[in-house]
């Protein structure tokens, strides 16, 4: 059945259900809400909050559900686009903004986005569009404050047909000193938008909001392979801003397309930093110090994940970056992973290399495994990458969760993972962690159960196991509270970084 959205001025879906289920490790009891460095915490009670994406609910039109924590339960809300169609893809990316400096309403600390990069935007078909949510505290649900497009004010850019804006977003869960606006600044990822005749050569946007009623775009800036500055030029296919990771003041921009050399599809990602006055760097697998070389079809740069809480020894943390097309020997689309330690630059030197050859590694490469398609954490101390396309015995593209150190990975038939292996299921094809809070305790804050999206589960349905055996808490899967056909629920999952 069809949920309308009811909100005064605008429209907002809310579907709302009880469940028993606790976030595993919840934060201590003397954890105090503030509106200042919260991640994940909409309704700022101190408790996790997890929202996930379902693009392909109801033909495509999409949905997200989030699970409101307060500690002991959770309630989960349906969130639909208003005038929804079929295509939008609703719920494709999920991120959070929050208040940079502690002066807006408990209500506005800690927003949702939600991306729909196949929203038509006037005659333009799948231009793409986001929309922000904030906790109506009155009402016990989600409210928007606003949809935002390429053809929005201080949106710089204009909107194009299959462009795909919001496929793709990040924003920091902290950044300390004054910003453009009072909101942390969401970045947006526009793959396939063209600059001049290079056909989806792909862009991001750079955009703070005003803590308005209906929040406006404060600042906007939008970047390409052509902007003063940025290092190469834009290419057809190139696909810059496919994937996105929030670095201290800056971004990692993914362009898996990025042709190296006269090697197609080889890939590489964009350093930014609002401001860098031209510093901004493009890194490939023909970088100096980066291990590999550039073959057709790696798309190195398809995945990229900033692990804040992953300390390196020299100080700094590490940066993720996948290569999910990367041939090892003779197999094709086995998939490899890089890792880089971020210390206000990208470190180069001392760059390693992962793959299913690798000594503590998990398995072997076989073909289409597709390793290094998504990163989470787990804990404070080890690396996930999810190999989406790993068969388990006969079964194809099952999925399976590797970790980076302790030679530890799960798949569906691990003991003490919920649900069953199935075909197709891509079990680790996103993943997810939720930062429960910083300061207020003396502690550096306290990192949750990962959430591991399984967006093949049940003929495309989908599920998310949140938790695996061995971390803080028990192992559950989630499903849709309504589940409907190919929904995809899990294809975005709520990350701190």
């Amino acid at each position: 059945m069809k949920r309308h959205l009811v909100r005064a001025g605008l429209a907002v879906a809310a579907l709302t259900a009880v469940t028993g289920l606790a976030w595993a490790g919840a934060p201590p009891a003397s954890a105090e809400p503030e509106c200042l460095n919260q991640s994940n915490d909409f309704d700022q009670d101190g408790g996790v909050d997890v929202a996930v994406g379902m693009p392909g609910a109801d033909l495509s039109t999409g949905a997200v559900e989030v699970r409101v924590s307060d500690g002991e339960g959770s309630t989960v809300h349906r969130i639909e686009a208003p005038d929804a169609q079929r295509g939008d893809e609703f719920g494709f990316a999920v991120a959070e903004v929050a208040a940079s400096g502690g002066e807006a309403d408990q209500d506005r600390c800690s927003m949702l986005v939600v991306g729909a990069p196949g929203r038509d935007v006037g005659g333009a078909a799948n231009a793409g569009a986001v929309f922000l949510y904030r906790w109506d505290a009155g009402a016990a649900g989600f409210a928007l404050v606003g949809e935002y497009s390429m053809a929005t004010d201080g949106v710089p850019g204009q909107a194009q047909a299959f462009a795909r804006f919001g496929h793709a977003l990040a924003a920091p869960y902290h950044e300390g000193g004054e910003i453009g606006g009072l909101v942390t600044p969401l970045y947006v990822g526009v793959p396939r938008y063209s600059v001049g005749s290079a056909h989806w050569s792909g862009a991001f946007t750079r955009l703070t909001f005003t803590l308005d009623e209906d929040p406006a775009v404060d600042e906007g800036t939008l970047v390409t392979q052509d902007s003063a500055g940025i290092p190469d030029t834009a290419e057809q296919d190139d696909q810059l801003g496919d994937a996105l990771a929030a670095v201290d003041g800056g971004v990692l921009v993914g362009a898996p397309g990025e042709q190296v050399g006269t090697v197609d599809w080889a890939g590489g990602f964009l350093r930014w930093r609002e401001g860098d006055s031209g510093q901004a760097r493009f890194v490939t697998q023909d970088t100096p110090g980066v291990p590999g070389v550039p073959e057709t079809g790696d798309e190195f740069g398809r995945a990229i994940y900033a692990a804040h809480e992953l300390k390196a020894s020299g100080g700094g943390h590490f940066v993720m970056v996948g290569a999910p097309g990367e041939s090892i020997g003779d197999v094709l689309r086995a998939g490899s992973a890089i890792r880089f330690v971020y210390d206000g630059e990208l470190q180069v030197a001392g760059a390693q290399g992962f793959n299913q050859d690798t000594t503590g590694v998990a398995g072997r490469p076989e073909q289409d495994d597709a390793f290094g398609s998504a990163f989470g954490s787990y804990g404070p101390t080890r690396t996930l990458v999810g190999v989406p396309g790993e068969s388990v015995g006969t079964v194809g593209n099952a999925g399976l969760v590797q970790g980076l150190s302790g030679e530890r990975s799960w798949q569906q038939d691990t003991a003490g993972v919920p649900g069953s292996v199935g075909i197709r299921h891509r079990f680790g094809a996103t993943i997810g962690n939720a930062l429960y809070g910083l300061g207020g305790s003396g502690e550096d804050g306290w990192l949750g159960d990962v959430l591991v999206g399984v967006p093949g589960d049940d003929r495309f349905v989908g599920s998310v196991v949140a938790g695996l055996p061995g971390g803080p808490g028990g192992s559950e899967r989630w499903t849709p509270q309504t589940p409907g056909d190919e929904d995809a629920y899990g294809s975005a999952v709520g990350r701190t970084n």
